[in-house]
């Protein structure tokens, strides 16, 4: 955007017209766009078998927040999975409902989640198990998603999941763990049930379960192989680097050597890396398990400086998926004042086009393509941002336009067609004449009035290598015929 000091000085040349629709400016998804958010509270999206004997069946539910008066009707999802160590917490903590409200507010669906609690912390292998058995609900709640898209007007192609320590654990396993990297302790035991495979836990739905893009806040994988090649749905990863509850690094939870070891965002990054798949790391140097002020995810206090890195890295994390390709302008960028000249981006599907003109007047607006008159001299720009299906606005785009004083000079006769060429030209200049039995005469004039030599090389053909780069204007003249046409000289 340009500065008041440029837009004054614009008006007081009378030379700025601004065209440009507010909601391409409007900056949904990067902040709030709606007063109020309506939340669906307790919608059940399946059942899964308790974690102990007698192993019946537990419902689970989650919580929904809708942007009220939003007009789209497919919106990307984000879904939100909490703390606690999978024994304690709820879909209704403190920091889990803010990042809900906050981002339903910016214009996505929101959800938290509840998913199955409980598990022996004196036993490894149930351990393993409530990581497990969360994964599968996390994925059934996708699923669910996917199949009521048309209720909650949910765009299925963008989906994130992010999740706070158990529930960083939940997103990570949900987005990297194959169905034949199951650890052994989830298939039936000596004092286990079998808990079946990754998508047979929680509902019936079929759909692949792939999300967009992912965040890890102070969780951890199994072991950080899980994420192969193939494994390529991006991830941000925020810890501290002094985490003792779950390792920044390796090492078990709580440093209860009981518990299996898990390897946290660095050994995540560094196994990314290696593999050339896409993540940021974020690390908290020198601060332990969450640091934004909450326990559980309960806040004990203000909110720390690390609650608004949070909000701020999810904001541009997710939003960076959402945006469209910058539109490239193409017309041309040496015009004369008074002159009318199109402009045009290649447009695709479903997209809107909002366009910003300096020094000049918008005739006609296609869309795609637009029809600009050039009022006064002077180095100008036009901008357009895209604007795709889900109203994710594009970044600007500027084209900048040298607009030249036009010398009037007048036509005696003018022809259909161009009698010069090449029109732009480098070293040479050909005019061809009305008449060929008759000599003509060639003139070029500078944007200044001023007459500039030229070698004829023979008749028809001109030297202009050693005139500057420019706009020129060509004065041919054949016995009483003459012709004046504007020529481009590109070295």
């Amino acid at each position: 955007m340009h500065s008041i000091i440029r837009l004054l000085s614009c008006f007081l040349l009378f030379a700025f017209t601004v065209v440009l629709s507010a909601q391409c400016d409007e900056g949904r998804y990067l902040s709030t766009q709606f007063d109020e958010v309506f939340v669906h509270t307790d919608v059940k999206y399946g059942e899964a078998p308790y974690w102990a004997f007698p192993y019946s069946n537990t419902e689970l539910f989650t919580d929904i927040y809708e942007p009220v008066g939003d007009a789209l009707t497919k919106r990307p999802l984000m879904i939100w999975i909490h703390p606690g160590g999978f024994l304690l917490g709820n879909k209704n903590v403190d920091d889990i409902t803010a990042l809900c409200d906050t981002f339903a507010r910016r214009g996505y669906v929101t959800a938290s989640l509840s998913y199955r609690l409980g598990y022996n912390p004196f036993d490894a292998q149930s351990s393993e198990r409530a990581v497990y058995r969360a994964t599968q609900d996390v994925r059934a709640a996708v699923r669910f998603f996917i199949e009521f898209s048309d209720i909650y007007e949910i765009d299925t192609n963008r989906i994130f999941i992010g999740g706070s320590s158990a529930g960083g654990f939940a997103a990570l396993h949900t987005a990297y763990l194959d169905e034949e990297e199951r650890p052994e302790s989830t298939f039936e035991g000596l004092l286990y049930p079998d808990l079946g495979c990754l998508d047979c836990s929680g509902n019936e739905y079929v759909h692949e379960v792939k999300p967009l893009a992912i965040i890890n806040l102070w969780g951890a994988l199994g072991d950080s192989s899980y994420r192969d090649v193939n494994d390529t749905i991006p991830v941000f990863l925020m810890h501290g680097t002094a985490d003792d509850v779950v390792a920044y690094d390796k090492g078990s939870p709580f440093d209860v050597d009981f518990l299996p070891v898990t390897h946290g965002s660095l050994p995540i990054s560094n196994q990314s890396e290696a593999l050339g798949l896409p993540y940021i790391l974020h690390p908290f140097y020198g601060e332990n398990h969450e640091p934004h002020g909450v326990s559980n995810g309960d806040f004990t206090g203000p909110p720390t400086p690390y609650w608004d890195t949070i909000l701020v890295n999810t904001t541009q994390f997710y939003h960076s998926f959402l945006q469209p390709v910058p539109a490239e302008i193409s017309g041309s960028d040496m015009v004369f004042t008074d002159q009318e000249q199109w402009y045009s981006v290649s447009a695709l599907a479903d997209h809107e086009y909002c366009w910003q003109i300096e020094g000049g007047e918008l005739l006609t607006d296609n869309n795609d393509s637009i029809l600009v008159k050039w009022d006064n001299a002077g180095t100008y720009e036009i901008s357009v941002r895209a604007l795709n299906e889900i109203h994710c606005a594009s970044e600007v785009t500027t084209f900048e336009v040298e607009v030249n004083v036009d010398t009037s000079i007048a036509d005696q006769e003018s022809l259909s067609t161009s009698i010069i060429y090449p029109n732009p030209t480098k070293d040479r200049l050909y005019v061809k004449g009305w008449n060929n039995e008759q000599p003509i005469s060639v003139e070029i004039i500078d944007q200044t009035g001023a007459k500039r030599s030229i070698n004829q090389i023979e008749n028809g053909i001109y030297s202009i290598h050693n005139l500057p780069a420019g706009i020129y204007y060509c004065i041919i003249k054949q016995a009483d015929k003459r012709q004046v046409e504007k020529v481009l000289i590109q070295h």
